[in-house]
């Protein structure tokens, strides 16, 4: 009996000075926008169809090693089954008073621009509401941002920190984006666009925690069973 219960401490032990080793701030640096039905109407009429419209996801070099250093990568998407939804604008308030560098690298490319100014551009659709990054696209049927398309452009110039938490800020109503929507039923809407997800877990990190602590699970299992034939 004491000679199980030493094991299991020296096993528990194992894994917590591994797990209390890993670096809690070793993850991922990508922000999430969500631009939907629970992120803030501004204006117009919602779709029918509830949940997200439009994602927008940045990311940096910590997250994709193919991203060059200073640099932010902005993929729009279309994440809904709403007939007929595209993207008409989108606009984002970076944290800066200096123009950013677009680079666009695919997908559907913006009608003109994109196009930056310190002191706001309003987004059409949106009671005027304005940001310093303007994002306008086509509306052509057949050049339209819609699912499942996406757009792509690799940013160059912000401050943004090494997780991306100072890349944004909010404008003189409180929305860091909005975007306008339409093509669908209801007509059209004016959307404010909310982070969703800020830093996810290292798929690394995980995988390092599961080497040690499956094999400290097997372990056990093992001694367990060699026990038992002992005893019967």
């Amino acid at each position: 009996m004491l000679t199980t219960i030493r094991s299991r401490a020296v096993l528990c032990a194992i894994a917590l000075t591994f797990l209390s080793s890993l670096d809690p701030d070793r993850a991922s640096a990508s922000v999430i926008l969500g631009f939907g039905s629970d992120t803030g109407l501004i204006s117009g009429n919602l779709p029918a169809t509830p949940g997200t419209y439009v994602q927008a996801l940045f990311e940096n070099s910590a997250d994709d090693g193919s991203i060059a250093a200073n640099t932010v990568r902005l993929t729009l998407t279309v994440p809904t089954s709403e007939p007929g939804l595209f993207v008409d604008e989108i606009g984002f308030n970076f944290k800066t008073n200096v123009a950013p560098v677009f680079t666009p690298l695919g997908g559907v490319h913006t009608s003109s621009g994109p196009a930056f100014n310190s002191g706001g551009i309003a987004v059409n659709g949106t009671g005027n509401e304005k940001f310093n990054a303007n994002f306008p696209l086509p509306n052509p049927k057949a050049a339209r941002l819609e699912a499942p398309k996406s757009s792509v452009y690799n940013l160059t110039g912000l401050q943004f920190g090494s997780d991306l938490s100072q890349l944004l800020t909010a404008n003189s109503k409180g929305y860091l984006a909005a975007t306008h929507i339409a093509g669908f039923a209801r007509g059209s809407a004016g959307v404010a666009g909310q982070v969703v997800t800020h830093t996810v877990p290292e798929p690394g990190t995980l995988t390092m925690a599961a080497s040690v602590l499956v094999p400290l699970g097997v372990l056990r299992v093992i001694r367990s069973r060699r026990r038992s034939r002992v005893g019967g």
